[in-house]
């Protein structure tokens, strides 16, 4: 700690002594705005912070106290508060004050902001500890970042460890990456999943995100390709192989890929097995999404 919060002759120790069985038990964020009913309007009447308390001054002086759920204070050091930037607006900066609300559905709550008037800095982007944050402008030039926790996604990391005895053998292992599959196309994804498995382990996971993450190259045998070299730190993968399983005219799960000295072989299964939901429709010659 600096010199600047404590004065000079009281240690960072001796502060902490003092403070010990004081437990704090409330958080509150006080903002001094120039447009007051701007600020309310903003905050409880669009964000939905119900009130709690108004108090009237003399010369027509107010406030009002509003009701923010659970209340966390976040300490960032100047290199995380960059890489946050990064990550929600492409580097437009927050300053040393930044407001962030957990909300149920970001996406329909940013709209509701910008519809109300709401400067947006940045639209809902998907952030690497698996929220999604959007940033907007708010009163007194204090900008809001709004949350969503999104649940664990469905990507085959609990296939990961995973022995293909325990699994029941390929048999088993196969009806895992097809159910896996399956889940995705039901939920509106492109129905590939892929796993590497190494001495009889899976050492990687992947699905098909080149939909949801606009990225070509974003196949379920890349994505499981990649998962196995973060994982076990290293991109030689010589004695793995691959498993995709697929839907277009029919389910293919196949080892096509040889890493290093992998073996390769291939099952395939007709369309009619196929449940409805995740089979594929004809496409154009040239536009698969695999």
């Amino acid at each position: 700690m600096t010199g600047t919060t404590l004065a000079p002759d009281i240690s960072v120790s001796s502060y902490g002594a003092a403070m010990n069985g004081l437990p704090v038990h409330q958080l509150r964020v006080v903002l001094t705005v120039a447009d007051f009913d701007d600020a309310v309007t903003y905050y409880r009447d669009i964000l939905g912070l119900p009130e709690s308390g108004a108090v009237s001054g003399p010369d027509g002086a107010r406030v009002v106290i509003l009701d923010a759920g659970r209340s966390t204070l976040e300490l960032a050091d100047e290199a995380q508060a960059r890489f946050i930037d990064e990550v929600e607006t492409a580097a437009v900066p927050s300053g040393p004050v930044r407001l962030a609300f957990e909300v149920a559905d970001t996406a329909a709550t940013t709209g509701r902001l910008t519809r109300a008037g709401a400067h947006l800095v940045a639209p809902p982007v998907r952030t690497p500890w698996n929220s999604l944050n959007s940033r907007l402008a708010g009163p007194a030039c204090v900008q809001v970042t709004l949350f969503q926790d999104l649940a664990a996604p469905d990507d085959g990391a609990d296939l990961i460890g995973a022995t293909i005895a325990s699994l029941g053998g390929e048999p088993g292992m196969l009806a895992r990456t097809v159910g896996l599959a399956r889940r995705r196309g039901a939920a509106g994804h492109p129905p590939f999943a892929a796993v590497v498995v190494r001495d009889g382990v899976v050492i990687g996971a992947g699905v098909n995100t080149v939909l949801s993450d606009m990225d070509p190259a974003a196949h379920g045998e890349v994505a499981a390709v990649r998962d196995a070299a973060r994982r076990t730190g290293s991109v030689g993968l010589t004695g793995g192989w691959s498993t995709r399983v697929a839907s277009r005219a029919h389910f293919a799960a196949r080892w096509p890929r040889r890493l290093g000295s992998a073996r390769s072989s291939s099952l395939r299964a007709r369309r009619a097995s196929l449940p409805r939901s995740i089979r594929n429709p004809r496409r154009p010659r040239g536009s698969s999404t695999r």
